[in-house]
């Protein structure tokens, strides 16, 4: 009895645990189930998203190709940013982003150009467009960057050379610059611009036959359909530099006249029969004002150049005759206004500054003009307040800058012209020119104290844009030394130029000035001696010499270079120097 209940209870276990068994079994399959299930849908809805995203990201690559190939480049850099934002390493994306941010002038196309370099190491073109788009915007740290990343075979491409021939200008290393422009026309022959470049600097060479063949090869390349325009205006300058006058005519009539011909070509062509007073000045320009341009800004420019070459009644003679609705219109009548400022005419611009209520960007002129009657009227306050509204309208503007620039200086108004020069040289984009302005000033002026301080400027700048350029290094560094200021700097400056670059002969000079001044006559003779003797003859250069020569002890040799020196136009400090070393000759 008790096995047989026994054997029953044992049998009844393994059903129950075979029936369980079973349900979990079941129960694993549809969860196996259901996970193969989900998977396969989250691959699907997986593969719909990426699909989906690869479509939209092509769209936007279609839509920027699109828009590029109509050059409307701002539409086409929105569309490839997008792209990015879907595809962020996408090598085409970062590509095509580059190429219309770089289309665009922007700087960015720095940054994105190193970005595919980085995305693509090794390939060469892709440094090379990074360097030259980082010299498009003087970035010379990041245009050393990329091409220090260049192997063998991608130094010696014209491309290379080409970018560190302008790195070597911007840097002032001017001796190394011939060089690669060479290389570059050597390795890429059928480059015309390479070519041009290279007859170019050949146009300067002191040999003859150099000359020669670089004008014969500059005349070859002005028949070509590419290059023509900046053939003919490299003929252009070379010969007014050489003054063969009539050649220079020829030149710029070729240019006037032949396909593509601007109207600017027609003002160059004015500018140099009145630069070179040929008879033939004022026929043609009587052509011009017989058939003035249909083009506001062209005839702009017309007017503007004859208000600042002194004929301000000849633009209110040819405009008295247009259609009021082109008269009014700015900024034609801004043309005729300057004109009746020129002239005095302060009761009739008085009134065109009335009538003339929406000045739109030109409003600074408006300013300008305004400062300008309440001068005359004696309303001082008046002037000073529309003038300083005028600069800061204008301020950080090229084409407004360089507008206000010309009134002050057609208006005699010195000081608010230094003033406004200074104004730009502190900051924004067009400091570097502003810098070049006062230093032309200074320069003609002789003052070596306000030089000094353009000089300084130009360095702060340089050593905030992250460049070394030699020229200005040195050139701060010769100031420092005639002037006795800072010794110590301008030594280390002179030092580091000249070793940058031993053959620059005005380097030499002003790194031996600075040896000189601590008594290194040896040292710094040593340095000057070393010099072509044409170097030697160039005024600051022969200045250096003579004083070290006397300070040596050579006196027959001092004489001759201190003769050289003050013959030159030299700065007052300059000529002190030479009298002390002078001084100190026997007699």
């Amino acid at each position: 009895m008790s096995q047989s209940k026994k054997s029953h209870h044992s049998s009844s276990s393994r059903t129950g645990s075979g029936s369980f068994s079973r349900r979990d079994r079941q129960i694993r399959r549809y969860i196996t189930r259901a996970i193969i299930l989900l998977t396969v849908v989250a691959f699907i809805g997986f593969g719909f998203w990426y699909g989906f995203r690869v479509v939209r990201k092509q769209r936007a690559m279609a839509s920027a190709r699109e828009f590029a190939d109509k050059k409307e480049f701002t539409q086409a850099a929105i569309s490839a940013r997008r792209a990015l934002q879907i595809s962020p390493s996408d090598l085409a994306a970062n590509r095509l982003m580059a190429e219309m941010v770089e289309a665009l002038d922007l700087k960015e196309a720095v940054t994105r150009r190193k970005t595919v370099a980085e995305m693509q190491p090794g390939v060469a073109q892709n440094y090379l467009d990074w360097a030259s788009v980082a010299m498009r915007f003087k970035d010379a740290p990041s245009v050393r960057e990329a091409l220090s990343k260049l192997d063998e075979k991608g130094r010696n491409t014209a491309m290379f050379h080409d970018v560190s021939a302008r790195l070597a200008v911007l840097s002032g290393k001017t001796s190394e610059v011939y060089a690669h422009v060479l290389a570059a026309a050597q390795l890429d022959p059928n480059n015309e611009s390479y070519q041009l470049q290279l007859a170019a600097i050949q146009l300067g060479s002191p040999i003859v036959e150099v000359r020669k063949g670089a004008v014969a090869t500059v005349e070859q390349l002005a028949e070509s359909p590419k290059i023509r325009r900046e053939a003919l205006r490299t003929l252009i300058q070379a010969t007014l530099t050489n003054r063969e006058n009539s050649r220079a005519l020829k030149f710029a009539n070729q240019l006037m006249t032949g396909a593509g011909a601007t109207f600017d070509d027609r003002m160059l062509f004015l500018k140099l029969l009145g630069q070179l007073k040929n008879p033939e000045y004022w026929w043609f320009l009587a052509q011009l004002g017989s058939d003035l341009p249909a083009k506001d800004v062209d005839l702009v420019t017309l007017l503007s150049w004859m208000n600042n070459n002194g004929l301000p009644t000849l633009t209110l003679t040819w405009t008295k005759d247009l259609p009021n609705d082109r008269a009014d219109r700015v900024p034609v009548c801004v043309a005729i206004a300057e004109a009746h400022t020129l002239l005095g005419n302060w009761g009739k611009l008085n009134s065109l500054l009335r009538l003339q209520k929406d000045w739109g960007d030109l409003q600074f002129q408006y300013e300008a003009l305004s400062a300008r009657v309440a001068r005359a009227e004696g309303n001082i306050d008046s002037s000073k307040s529309h003038w300083t509204a005028a600069v800061q309208l204008a301020a950080g503007k090229k084409e407004p800058l360089a507008a206000l620039e010309r009134f002050v200086l057609a208006w005699g108004w010195e000081e608010e012209y230094t003033n406004l020069l200074w104004d730009v040289a502190k900051g924004g984009a067009q400091s570097r020119a502003a810098l070049q302005q006062l230093l032309r000033k200074y320069t003609a002026e002789r003052n070596a104290r306000d030089l000094l301080r353009v000089f300084n400027l130009m360095y702060e700048d340089d050593v905030q844009n992250k460049i070394t350029n030699l020229n200005t290094n040195n050139n701060l560094a010769y100031a420092l030394l005639i002037l006795n200021v800072e010794p110590e700097r301008a030594h280390t400056l002179a030092r580091d130029a000249h070793n940058s670059d031993p053959t620059n002969a005005q380097f030499a000079a002003t790194y031996a000035l600075a040896l000189y001044g601590r008594d290194k006559f040896d040292d710094a003779f040593k340095i000057l001696r070393q010099l072509d003797e044409r170097d030697l003859r160039n005024p600051s250069n022969a200045l250096c010499y003579g004083v070290v020569l006397a300070a040596k002890e050579m006196t027959d040799q001092a004489r001759v270079y201190l003769d050289i020196a003050e013959n030159g136009n030299l700065l007052p400090e300059e000529k002190k120097l030479a009298e002390r070393a002078r001084a100190k000759l026997p007699r």
